[in-house]
């Protein structure tokens, strides 16, 4: 089937993708995943990484695993598989490239944008000559590989939060503005040679180490100075950090200047600012989601000892509904992207939701839920005032 014969509908004039790590029930398969995206009605979808390396894992057969430079993979125990089919890890980057090519023809075939791969992630400042630097280098090559497989020309990058309080004797961790503009300049150089009119989409994770917020991404990109290095902004990652806090019992940002009136205005002041700051060409997309409130109890504050994950990083990986569905931030969700919108931006708006403790448990048909997110995206972008776009598809 050609791009041109697709049966799906295509009604925004605002481009909606969404996350495929988002997609629930979480088991489904990635080409499923693509053809529900496909009827819901959406324009593309953010390609995970986890969910290209499943795909790659369960239809590309391989006898040697070899790195982005060709070389054989030695470190994994040759006895604890059979000997003529290898399991393809993350470095695999040139079985990963065959899987992104069969997703890329798909994609093709069901009209749909391949149009982010995400999420890369704890790249920037890691001290030159260190290993950590080698290695992040490393992977940023084999992404830009897989990039050009997919025929995808945005790279999520998420500020890093990689904790120098991990290396106490070691200080291979360097936050100054020189390193991560210098960093982040390379990459974005990278990124222009190895896929035609590549770009990367900067985002601010509220847990990071150095950039939780949208202003100090905007600084870095500013300092940056490279056409294809923008923003990617998120409404949790902004409302989740600049208004609520999943360590307090009121899920707000608490304090003794923090009372609930002050934060708000504090928080709509952000917005007003974002909306006469930010020029709509420096922004790449807007990642839509909102969030639940930790239930029964807030979230320790402190690192969780397994996963070594901060507290917001713990509420952003299972606590991120739909809007509209049981959320506790939608009001300040709506304030948020209507600032976006302000800016005049009208480019990609994905849906990037981890419903881990509502969803996952009571989801069973893939395409009543992909349907249930455009539906929400859509309810979303009706309130901030794009009227000519539709709810839903009946």
């Amino acid at each position: 089937m050609s791009s041109s014969t697709s049966p799906y509908p295509r009604h925004p004039t605002i481009p909606l993708s969404i996350a495929t790590v988002s997609i629930l029930p979480a088991s489904t398969s990635l080409p499923s995943k693509l053809h529900a995206i496909a009827r819901a009605g959406f324009n593309g979808l953010e390609l995970g990484f986890p969910d290209l390396l499943s795909y790659a894992q369960g239809t590309v057969t391989t006898e040697d695993e070899e790195d982005e430079e060709g070389s054989k993979n030695e470190d994994k125990d040759k006895h604890d598989e059979p000997k003529d089919k290898k399991e393809i890890g993350p470095y695999n980057y040139t079985h990963l490239c065959t899987a992104a090519t069969a997703i890329k023809i798909l994609a093709q075939q069901l009209n749909l944008t391949i149009m982010l791969l995400q999420p890369f992630s704890n790249f920037e400042g890691w001290a030159p000559g260190s290993s950590k630097r080698d290695d992040a280098f490393r992977r940023a090559r084999g992404w830009i590989r897989i990039m050009a497989a997919l025929d995808c020309t945005t790279l999520q990058v998420g500020s890093s939060d990689s904790d120098p309080a991990d290396f106490p004797n070691e200080p291979i961790l360097d936050f100054s503005t020189e390193r991560v503009v210098a960093d982040l300049r390379e990459l974005a150089e990278m990124v222009a040679r190895g896929v035609k009119g590549g770009k990367i989409a900067y985002e601010n994770w509220c847990w990071s180490s150095h950039a939780p917020d949208w202003k100090s991404i905007y600084s870095i990109v500013q300092a940056v100075g490279r056409e294809n290095v923008g923003l990617c902004l998120d409404t949790f990652q902004s409302v989740g950090g600049e208004y609520a806090d999943p360590t307090t019992s009121s899920g707000l940002i608490e304090g003794t200047s923090s009372s609930p009136s002050s934060l708000s205005l504090s928080f709509s002041k952000s917005c007003t600012s974002l909306s006469q700051t930010l020029p709509p060409r420096s922004i790449h997309l807007l990642q839509i989601s909102d969030a639940y409130k930790p239930s029964p109890s807030p979230i320790p504050n402190q690192k969780d000892e397994k996963t070594g994950l901060r507290p917001r990083a713990q509420w952003s990986s299972h606590l991120r509904p739909l809007p509209y569905q049981g959320g506790y931030l939608g009001e300040q969700i709506e304030i948020f992207t209507a600032a976006v919108l302000r800016t005049g931006f009208g480019g990609w708006v994905s849906v990037e939701v981890f419903d881990g403790e509502g969803g996952e448990k009571k989801v069973k048909d893939v395409n009543e839920w992909t349907l249930r997110a455009r539906k929400s995206v859509g309810r979303l972008l009706k309130v901030c005032g794009i009227q000519d776009v539709d709810v839903g598809v009946n």
